[in-house]
């Protein structure tokens, strides 16, 4: 039966991708491992300057062997701990990235950063280990490219030598595995690294990397950023981090020249439209909201966007109040609640794209709210990546703001990063105040259910309307930010947001509970907050008033 299940989950999974992504999967599962060529000393490009953007990442190594990511820190003081059992993936990943060559206070920490850099040469071997798969290739690429461009004058020219020459091998390493298989922001990396590479060195090899990447760089271009700003893959900290890459490239041709007038343009229309996009989807205290894959510590922050915008002289665009953000499948709706302004955002979106769900929620019709600068309601977030319980948990629909029918997920997530069910999400009525969405996540049950949500902000009211076609019994969750106290009652409740006092009351329910719970504004992190549970059938009035 478990091995039914799984197949059944499988195929529902694949069915779904692309041929490309089908034909590299099982190619590069059956190939040999690449060979690459002899290594060589490469000639380097003259660039017209060096790289000059601001830093903005924190420390995250100590010298000699000390690493701190994730909110976790070890000592990699043996050739084994590069590659540890004991270690997440994640944080393994983080560990090749370098992303300390380029982060505030690097510029004291360079003759460090260059040992540190030929201890891993000596340390990793060609094509083995973490720090050889494609998407932590992509990043250390840039990392290096960024770092020897600022310091080639004061490291030693046989130390800069072994470094360019363990860094074109990567290159081709990375060129032999490009992401077919996963695309999204991994493909896209794996282009931006083969870009910074083309343009970096000087050979006929790497002049080959660079027209493939820039044919390949306009392409994801217009596939993964959607009419309304935002990144396809509808999470706002993978928004955040291809703003990053949009603007590293920016910077890069300031450098280099390394693209057309035409390529340039683009992304600049691209990277203008994303800031609108993120105007519209950060709360009210400057930071991004909560849905699918989104926690904080790991894309830059929204003000450190907006200041390498300013460095590079980027256009910056700003959204009205009130937005359906109708590609990427979100809506914004503003008012007031007491005496402040509240902010509300909600999923309106199906999963999206369909072929790379892998960071996508099964959280359909579910909203946050802000009044004034105070998170009110939020989704759970995210603490950890990989295939384990509480990564489930945080994926499910049960951690976060919207309805679960029959103890059931909107959505067939598994192993991870995988869904297999998908819910249709249709938007019904939207306007400045309100806004009206059904779903389908859970026709797989009897009677085939849909719930339909209408969320309304006016007269000095939340107001949330759940209806679901069934007899199922449903349950509602509403989690509240750690700072937001709760007095619980039977029927109305009361919650205390800064110095203001709001009543929740609550219309059709069998039961209701306030829970202990756990809300994860970064990765290793948990910290604890409460829940409002309501049981109840076919339908439910929750109403958030002064």
């Amino acid at each position: 039966m478990l091995m039914m299940r799984k197949l059944w989950l499988l195929i529902a999974t694949v069915r779904h991708l692309r041929l490309i992504q089908i034909v590299y999967q099982v190619w590069y599962r059956l190939r040999p491992r690449p060979k690459l060529a002899h290594p060589i000393i490469p000639k380097v490009a003259s660039w017209q300057r060096g790289w000059q953007a601001p830093f903005f990442v924190k420390q995250s190594y100590f010298a000699p062997s000390k690493f701190q990511f994730l909110n976790k820190e070890c000592e990699i003081s043996d050739v084994a701990d590069w590659n540890s059992k004991n270690a997440e993936k994640l944080w393994l990943y983080n560990l090749h990235y370098f992303d300390d060559l380029n982060a505030v206070g690097s510029p004291e920490r360079v003759k460090e950063h260059c040992a540190l850099m030929l201890r891993w040469i000596a340390e990793n071997p060609e094509m083995q280990g973490n720090g050889w798969e494609p998407y932590p290739l992509s990043l250390r690429i840039v990392n290096w490219i960024k770092w020897c461009s600022r310091n080639s004058g004061v490291i030693d020219n046989s130390q800069l030598a072994a470094i360019h020459s363990s860094l074109y091998q990567q290159v081709r390493a990375l060129s032999r595995q490009i992401e077919y298989h996963i695309q999204a922001n991994h493909l896209f990396a794996n282009i931006k690294a083969l870009v910074f590479a083309g343009g970096y060195f000087d050979t006929d090899e790497a002049k080959k990397w660079l027209k493939q990447a820039l044919k390949q760089l306009q392409q994801e271009l217009d596939k993964q950023f959607l009419a309304d700003g935002g990144h396809y893959e509808r999470s706002p900290m993978y928004h955040c981090i291809l703003m990053t890459d949009l603007m590293d490239l920016l910077h890069l041709h300031q450098c280099s020249e390394v693209l057309d007038l035409k390529l340039n343009e683009n992304i600049r229309t691209k990277l203008s439209k994303a800031f609108k996009w993120l105007s519209a989807m950060r709360h009210p205290d400057g930071e991004i909201c909560f849905f699918n894959d989104s926690t904080f510590g790991i894309a830059l922050s929204v003000d450190e966007l907006l200041s390498y915008a300013k460095f590079l002289g980027a256009r910056v665009e700003n959204s009205s109040q009130s937005a359906l953000l109708k590609e990427s499948g979100f809506t914004v709706l503003e008012g007031t609640l007491g005496t402040s302004n509240a902010k509300l955002i909600a999923d309106v979106g199906s999963i999206a794209p369909s072929y790379q769900p892998g960071h996508a929620h099964a959280e359909a019709l579910s909203f946050e709210l802000s009044i004034g600068a105070q998170r009110v309601f939020v989704n759970s977030g995210i603490s950890e990546y990989g295939m384990t319980e509480e990564r489930h948990r945080q994926r499910s629909t049960r951690a976060h703001n919207t309805v679960v029918v029959a103890d059931s997920d909107s959505a067939g997530i598994w192993a991870g990063f995988r869904v297999a069910r998908r819910s249709r999400t249709r938007v019904i009525d939207c306007s400045d105040t309100q806004v009206v969405a059904v779903h389908d996540g859970y026709r797989h049950l009897n009677e085939k259910p849909r719930h339909t949500r209408r969320l309304s902000l006016e007269q000095d009211a939340l107001v949330i309307h759940d209806e679901v076609s069934s007899e199922h019994v449903c349950k509602a969750y509403f989690y509240l930010h750690p700072a937001v106290e709760i007095t619980p009652n039977d029927i109305k409740m009361t919650i205390k947001v800064s110095n203001d006092t709001f009543c929740v009351s609550f219309e059709g329910f069998t039961h209701l509970s306030v829970v202990d719970s756990t809300w994860h504004p970064g990765f290793g992190l948990s910290v604890p907050n409460k829940c409002i549970e309501v049981t109840f059938k076919r339908r439910l009035l929750m109403k958030l008033y002064s």
